[in-house]
């Protein structure tokens, strides 16, 4: 099932049809609603509707890719790791060069870098987290994910405009 939204949408109508309705996939798309956050209706309708899969069609030039992932991850959480996401720009580059900040970012923490250790009071081996360097066309950034990711890591992308690397997937290819 495919939600477009557009800005006069109501939000309380969408989620009752979504409870009523209980679809297995659905796929968010935003693009005629610049006033509505992807991210808050993604959140609201993965806690409305139990077990739902969802894909996020994010637009690009909205967002930057650090805010992207940094949401992603949260919502990776929320949902159990039933998520996916589209970048969605007119400029095929732009949206390339998000995708492969956001895979980088979100593989910016290494598994085992949550140590929480109340002994201790060590909560993160910040040796096992690292920053993700990358200068493009369109976005340049340095710094690592605030936050460990998701239960998949990588929220996967689904189809969607083409990505130049979509092989690209982890901080360590995006630093070389």
């Amino acid at each position: 099932m495919v939600l477009n939204l557009t800005d006069d949408a109501a939000p309380e109508a969408v989620l009752a049809e979504l409870r009523q309705t209980a679809p297995e996939r659905l796929v968010i798309d935003v693009d005629n609603a610049p006033g509505i956050d992807p991210f808050v209706l993604a959140a609201a309708i993965i806690t409305a509707v139990p077990g739902i899969h969802t894909t996020l069609r994010v637009p690009t030039p909205r967002w930057h890719p650090y805010a992207i992932a940094r949401r992603l991850a949260e919502l990776d959480k929320l949902s159990g790791g039933r998520l996916a996401w589209t970048p969605v720009d007119v400029e095929p580059e732009r949206a390339a060069e998000a995708a492969r900040i956001v895979a980088g970012l979100l593989t910016s923490w290494a598994p085992d870098a949550v140590i929480n250790d109340r002994a201790s009071g060590v909560h993160v081996d910040t040796d096992r987290v690292r920053p993700v360097r990358f200068t493009g066309r369109h976005y340049r950034i340095d710094a690592a994910l605030d936050a460990p990711p998701g239960p998949q890591r990588t929220v996967p992308i689904a189809a969607g405009p083409a990505v130049a690397d979509p092989n690209v997937t982890t901080a360590e290819e995006i630093t070389r």
